[in-house]
């Protein structure tokens, strides 16, 4: 008897401490992040994820959930929100302008929930800006040429830095991790000359969700 007090003593003093370990680490935050593309962008941002080794219960990710113009985007996030009873503490909508009409009012709509944790993560024309940052800086414009949209004029362009890239690949990340780095300093001097300038074509703020994604790492919480 004797003995089962004492095994029944320390369990209780066990449970005690994670109780009370429990109350005094801060909770951990939950984003959303709500992608226009239903492969490419959400097979770039898991990837990111694994990296940065989040687990998916602080990072939920969707893509083909929603539709792809930008506003459908918002409107997905904005369900979602709601849906998860405003748990998340960030909210990232990630769309491109390319030729979308609801372009600005997807912006100006995230903009209006900015008290509510949401941020509008755009890149001008495409996505596929940020990858070509990797590789050089750029601030040519791309606008539709005929039947060719601005989006498919930037991936002319980038095939010359990286050949085979298609819409959907798999591994982008960790294809560029190594030039991350680079990556993200010329999109905050480009984003700086669009600000300057008052034109943001071409510019992507996908910078500052991998910034965000980067400071959940443990190892960046242990710092």
């Amino acid at each position: 008897m004797a003995k089962e007090r004492d095994v029944l003593s320390a369990r209780g003093r066990r449970l005690k401490d994670l109780e009370r370990r429990s109350r005094n680490e801060p909770e951990r935050p939950r984003f959303l992040i709500v992608c226009e593309g239903s492969k490419t962008e959400p097979n770039y941002f898991e990837d990111a994820r694994v990296f940065y080794r989040i687990g998916t219960a602080d990072v939920e990710i969707c893509g083909k959930e929603c539709g792809s113009a930008p506003i459908s985007v918002v409107e997905f996030a904005e369900k979602r929100y709601e849906e998860e009873k405003r748990s998340y503490e960030r909210v990232f909508c990630v769309f491109d302008r390319d030729s979308h009409p609801s372009f600005n009012e997807a912006v100006a709509r995230v903009r209006s929930r900015a008290a509510d944790g949401f941020v509008a993560i755009y890149s001008v024309p495409c996505f596929e800006f940020w990858v070509l940052l990797h590789f050089r800086e750029s601030r040519k414009a791309y606008v539709r040429e005929g039947e060719r949209s601005p989006c498919s004029a930037l991936l002319g362009d980038l095939e010359a830095d990286f050949p085979g890239y298609r819409k959907g690949m798999e591994d982008v990340f960790g294809r560029l991790e190594a030039r991350l780095h680079d990556a993200r300093r010329r999109a905050v001097r480009v984003i700086a000359d669009a600000e300057r300038t008052g034109d943001i074509n071409p510019s992507t703020h996908v910078h500052q969700l991998i910034d965000e994604l980067a400071a959940l790492a443990p190892s960046a919480k242990a710092e």
